[in-house]
């Protein structure tokens, strides 16, 4: 299976563009709803995406707090949370969101089917004594509500 970083760069950014779309449609829908970690953030399909709409405000303290999961992942004694960070990719859109939030685009490929991406959870085991702090500045940052899809492959045109 291929991935959309195999893809050439014009391609690619017709992706992330045609993403974006999607993304600000889907954010436009949950624009009410609270940005929380479910217990369980897992994917069932073979790749998956988070779509994160973040306040304009808040997206230094949104960062921050991405480069705490990826030291978390990366220093982890746990062979799951490496596998989770090797196909974790986050992208950030040049284009405004609605309310002129910022779009934080997640892309597992793959994605570790029955591997936690829970960021909470992920925190809480590497940063026990700073979790609630960074959780809040996490959670704080969201502008709408935080989506999860199961993406299923229709076609690898780089195959």
């Amino acid at each position: 299976m291929g991935s959309i970083l195999n893809l050439p760069v014009c391609m690619r950014r017709r992706v992330v563009k045609g993403l974006v779309g999607a993304v600000i449609c889907l954010a436009v829908s949950a624009a009410g709803a609270q940005a929380q970690d479910a217990p369980v953030r897992t994917f069932t399909a073979s790749a998956g995406m988070i779509l994160n709409p973040i306040k304009a405000e808040a997206v230094a303290d949104f960062e921050e707090v991405l480069g705490k999961v990826k030291e978390a992942l990366n220093k982890s004694e746990d062979p799951k949370h490496r596998e989770l960070a090797a196909g974790w990719k986050v992208f950030k859109a040049q284009e405004a969101g609605p309310g002129g939030s910022v779009f934080y685009v997640m892309i597992m490929d793959p994605a570790i089917q029955g591997g936690e991406y829970a960021v909470g959870q992920i925190l809480s085991g590497a940063f026990p004594t700073e979790v609630q702090v960074l959780y809040k500045k996490f959670s704080e940052a969201y502008a709408g509500g935080q989506n999860l899809l199961n993406l299923d492959l229709v076609n690898d045109f780089g195959q």
